[in-house]
């Protein structure tokens, strides 16, 4: 297969001679090349789909391969393509996506659908379809449907279907009219979901954050932590001896929406990585089972992972780049630490960690401290007569 043909795939300029114009494509074909040259020129430099990081891959891979529906070239069994090859993919695939996402919307549904997408299925296809490598461009999904369906009214745009799709992610109930969004992809759209609205967005601070105490010693020093009412999951706040946080899950898909999300992050925005400072955030807070049964008990985790369950929240940034963060976290775990510093919360965490851990402990604390009292009783009461 001649190099030129390879151009597209690679993300190299393409050749665009005559030779290499797809003459002998079938009509489809022809009219799916002239619509991608019309929305945008293949030479843009601005990368859209990435392949993960190999320092990220080899901590779980497994986070990043689709299991049910592969999107695009990158998990296909025959790299590289030519054109035409290629452009049937996206075409397949995009087809694929336009319809299982008007379905979605419509609830119309066959029998022969029930009997192929059963519930475990349909939820890891909306895993896969947030897999970082496992994405079309979203203006080609777009484009394509405006052809097919653009001219019939009864038909939402594709923006809200995709809002439908994945509205179980959008705590915040942001609206998929905000003319001023503009996605990549499903990954990006996921993403969105999770920043808060861009008036809202804190300053990034050229310091990071190295240490903080974990949510169990911080509840020995005296530390409250409290649910927060926000939707927006990165809405950490502390004031006056209380942390608030909102709600979140940690569950099987956890790992895989974490891992994906750091490593779009890792690609396309290593200066406003908000949400890698939000797992920064948990790993510190998370560190043994301990942190995550408190936690649990405040009502603000919830754990659908059992035991063993805080062992891949303290590996998720490992090889993760951090060069800025978030500046109102960065001031935060400066907060914490002064707060765990004090010699009032020094005195009290040790009391707690040392003497008060168990129940038992606790019990065997205050019978020391009553038998201890009881015998300087004694000794005053005997004394005393002799004086």
């Amino acid at each position: 297969m001649d190099e030129s043909k390879n151009n597209n795939i690679r993300g190299d300029q393409p050749n665009t001679s005559t030779e290499n114009e797809c003459h002998d494509c079938p009509e489809w074909a022809k009219k799916l090349e002239e619509t991608l040259r019309g929305l945008e020129p293949l030479s843009a430099p601005k990368c859209r789909i990435y392949k993960v990081p190999d320092p990220l891959r080899k901590l779980n891979k497994e986070a990043y391969i689709p299991q049910v529906i592969s999107v695009g070239p990158f998990h296909h069994e025959a790299i590289p393509f030519d054109r035409g090859t290629f452009m049937k993919i996206i075409l397949v695939d995009a087809s694929f996506i336009i319809e299982f996402f008007l379905r979605k919307w419509s609830g119309n549904w066959t029998d022969d659908d029930f009997m192929v997408l059963k519930p475990w299925l349909t939820s890891r296809m909306q895993l896969d379809l947030i897999l970082l490598e496992n994405q079309l461009p979203f203006f080609i999904i777009k484009k394509l449907y405006m052809l097919a369906l653009g001219s019939h009214s009864i038909y939402p745009p594709f923006l809200e279907l995709t809002f439908n799709y994945f509205e179980l992610h959008n705590l915040q109930e942001k609206r998929p009219d905000d003319r001023d969004l503009e996605i990549m992809h499903f990954v990006d759209l996921l993403r969105y979901f999770y920043l808060p609205p861009p008036q809202s967005l804190p300053e990034r601070s050229t310091e990071v954050a190295k240490e903080m105490y974990c949510a169990s010693q911080l509840a020995e020093a005296g530390l409250k932590f409290q649910l927060s009412s926000s939707k927006c999951s990165l809405d950490l706040k502390y004031n006056k001896g209380v942390l608030e946080i909102p709600s979140f899950t940690l569950d099987n898909a956890t790992e895989i929406y974490a891992r994906n999300l750091m490593a779009l992050e890792q690609c396309h925005y290593p200066d406003d990585a908000y949400v890698t400072d939000y797992i920064f955030m948990l790993d510190f807070l998370i560190d043994t089972g301990r942190d995550v049964d408190l936690l649990v008990r405040e009502g603000i985790l919830v754990n659908g992972l059992g035991d063993n369950n805080a062992a891949f929240v303290n590996n998720l940034c490992t090889n993760i780049s951090y060069s800025a963060m978030n500046l109102d976290y960065f001031s935060l775990c400066e907060d914490l630490k002064t707060f765990y510093k004090d010699p009032l919360h020094i005195m009290k965490a040790t009391l707690k960690h040392d003497y008060f851990r168990t129940p038992w402990m606790g019990a065997s604390t205050i019978a020391a401290v009553i038998l201890l009292v009881l015998t300087l009783v004694q000794t005053a009461c005997t004394v005393m007569p002799l004086l």
